[in-house]
């Protein structure tokens, strides 16, 4: 079977705060180093479709020193309104107090929403990241 060219649009080039679209498919991501100040991780508005997604948040973690996590919190926001509230801890700690290193976030956009995803650390550290991934599929 022959794959389906996409163009120059579906190639990766970095990550980002902007939504991608490839065909029926979206997707976002971005990494950044942990910061005790909001930031925003992701900023985009939908089209006139309909985004059935999946949101991957992950606290920051240290490329090196696995003991050396974070707690990171992510708030989701569709047009300036709190949807979904997750916190994450990455220390080997967190195990014990049952707070997942990372959270799944089920998503259903509607058409025309501004997204915003935002996080807020407990360490100021450039060299422990937190990440966002969201994946979905469009239905027009």
């Amino acid at each position: 079977m022959a794959k389906t060219k996409f163009g120059s649009n579906a190639t990766f080039t970095g990550t980002g705060l902007g939504l991608n679209v490839v065909n029926d498919w979206a997707y976002a991501t971005t990494t950044q180093g942990t910061k005790t100040s909001l930031q925003t991780m992701l900023d985009f508005e939908t089209g006139a479709y309909v985004l059935v997604s999946k949101l991957y948040v992950s606290a920051g973690n240290h490329l090196v020193t696995a003991e050396a996590g974070s707690s990171s919190s992510f708030r989701v926001k569709f047009n300036g309104v709190n949807v979904a509230l997750a916190r994450c801890e990455s220390d080997l700690e967190s195990g014990e107090r049952g707070t997942p290193a990372q959270a799944i976030i089920p998503l259903i956009i509607p058409p025309l929403t501004t997204v915003e995803v935002i996080v807020d650390s407990d360490v100021t550290d450039a060299d422990k990241y937190t990440s966002v991934f969201l994946s979905g599929r469009i239905y027009a």
